[in-house]
């Protein structure tokens, strides 16, 4: 049975379609044209193969060309040359590749002009955090070779957009490399140019590169980019891992760590408000907090909260434009923020801000005070104070 196997072409036939059935899991195996046998050489042409368990119904894949031997009793063993091979998807363009395998050794090249990120998780089962992701990749190259039992890759594409829960990423060039096997694996990915964005923040990528292997939690990151919100440039450097990162923010002119920080994550300047930020680098929490919200899809929620800021609030109609905020100094006092411009047949008036305080002396006793600043305009330069009114409430509260 196994020298008609091997010597014969209806005996290679059926070697194939019992590799193709049993480890590509496909129900439609067609061969055009078959001739030789696995020992004196093979050739099958105008291969198709289709109907792919739990994947859908119109992915195919085609060879132009297949040829080969095996010839156990060599050290070469089993030996395949592909020629012009395709993979059809649903929504993308058709995934190209051609190589050889020889001797427990591969040499593949892998093209596509696009690709749909939908389609890759049609044909990967990817875990149900990843499933969620959209976009698409152009002109994907990529390479394989070195042992089958650890093959080496590399390869670049562009990102025309890949988004995830109100996070995108979009025309960052892209170069990846690494290796795989059983028990170990490398992948390190370096992107240049492109941009982020989350909500109405954009931060602009000047280079990027990621790592992550077999025993590390999370993939390290080292970023360089800014961002331009309310006329200040940030600069972010972040480096580190997901898990642990190093995160440091400058601007022109320069401004607190943390009002940068706050800056990012709402999109807004927040003049007047120096008093709320304290000086100094953002903590290894807050950076991960960010990270977080930019890429795993966290709320902004979380970093609030580790300013102690809270009644957060924004107005924006066709009488007024306003936003306010309020902090927790300490267990008994907490300082507020507001910033109010009216609108009067369409003309900006002059905006007030308000800035408060309160101390509870106990559950249902506390003091306020209140300080209204009226001002010419806001710039980002000092600003002149025309009028100051200042109030001071004593305040009970009681439930009956």
């Amino acid at each position: 049975l196994l020298a008609g196997l091997v010597s014969s072409r209806l005996g290679a036939i059926m070697v194939f379609n019992i590799f193709a059935g049993g480890y590509l899991k496909a129900a439609n195996i067609n061969i055009g044209k078959s001739s030789g046998s696995l020992i004196n050489g093979l050739l099958f042409e105008n291969i198709e193969i289709s109907s792919f368990n739990a994947m859908p119904e119109n992915i195919a894949l085609k060879i132009s060309k297949l040829d080969g031997y095996f010839r156990p009793w060599r050290s070469s063993g089993l030996a395949l040359k592909l020629h012009n091979g395709r993979i059809d998807l649903p929504n993308s363009d058709p995934i190209l590749f051609s190589g050889r395998y020889q001797g427990g050794i591969l040499d593949l090249d892998i093209f596509s002009k696009r690709i749909v990120i939908s389609d890759i998780g049609a044909v990967f089962s990817l875990p149900q955090d990843l499933q969620s992701i959209n976009g698409a990749v152009s002109d994907f190259s990529s390479k394989v070779g070195g042992l089958q039992a650890r093959p080496d890759f590399n390869g670049s594409f562009k990102i025309e957009q890949i988004a995830q829960d109100g996070f995108s990423v979009s025309g960052s060039q892209a170069v990846f490399k690494g290796f795989y096997s059983k028990d170990d694996f490398y992948i390190q990915a370096d992107f240049e140019g492109g941009s982020i964005a989350k909500k109405d923040i954009t931060v602009n990528i000047q280079w990027a590169k990621t790592e992550f292997s077999q025993g590390h939690k999370s993939p390290s990151i080292d970023f360089q980019g800014y961002s331009q919100v309310g006329g200040v440039k940030i600069e972010i450097s972040l480096r580190g891992s997901i898990q642990n990162p190093y995160l440091k923010l400058t601007s022109n002119p320069e401004l607190s760590q943390e009002r940068l920080l706050i800056m990012l994550v709402t999109g807004k300047r927040w003049k007047g408000a120096d008093y709320f930020f304290q000086e100094g680098e953002v903590t290894p929490e807050l950076a991960k907090d960010l990270v977080d919200y930019f890429i795993l899809g966290g709320r902004a929620d979380k970093i609030m909260q580790r300013f102690g800021l809270s009644d957060i609030s924004f107005r924006y109609n066709n009488t007024v434009r306003s936003f306010g905020l309020k902090k927790s100094l300490s267990e008994n006092v907490d300082a507020s923020y507001e910033l109010e411009q009216s609108l009067i047949n369409g003309q900006s008036q002059a905006p007030v801000q308000r800035i408060g305080g309160e101390y509870r002396i106990t559950d249902g006793l506390s003091v306020e005070i209140d300080r209204e600043l009226k001002s010419d305009r806001i710039t980002g330069e000092e600003e002149k104070e025309s009028q100051a009114e200042g109030k001071i409430f004593l305040r009970f509260k009681k439930e009956f």
